[in-house]
């Protein structure tokens, strides 16, 4: 079976034939070792998403934690600050398998501020939950 070496659009794998590496794939994946924060910046339809997706299996398989938010999928126009940060954290949930505790502990803390819970998340569920090295993208 012949392997495509070609996509339009969307992110590719890390073991897409097409796929180019560059510097920046090594460069990336160094200072997030050394708990450098990191952020990529370029024109649309430049790779950033599938540079991210080779990142994530790159340390997954090195026993990290990966983290994918996708911010375009929450919206913000019509959407209030709550459902906005619990849309965040729902994302959060489903990567370290959270998801009841989420609902359960997202109602019971409904008299702290959206900003507040998601922080009291992150500290009072999430992060126990992790073990060993976490690395967080947000797309």
């Amino acid at each position: 079976m012949k392997k495509r070496f070609f996509q339009a659009g969307g992110s590719l794998k890390k073991d897409f034939p097409g796929y180019v590496e560059r510097p920046a794939d090594r460069e990336i994946i160094q200072y997030l070792q050394q708990g450098y924060f990191c952020y990529v910046l370029t024109a649309r339809q430049m790779g950033k998403s599938s540079l991210k997706v080779r990142c994530i299996q790159t340390l997954n398989a090195e026993g990290w934690t990966s983290i994918d938010i996708d911010i375009t999928s929450i919206g913000s126009r019509n959407s209030t600050a709550e459902q906005w940060y619990y849309s965040i954290l729902a994302q959060v949930a489903e990567s370290l398998h959270l998801e009841d505790e989420l609902d359960d502990w997202w109602d019971a803390n409904g008299k702290l501020t959206p900003v507040a819970r998601m922080s009291t998340f992150w500290t009072e569920i999430a992060l126990p939950k992790v073990e060993g090295d976490l690395v967080i993208f947000m797309d």
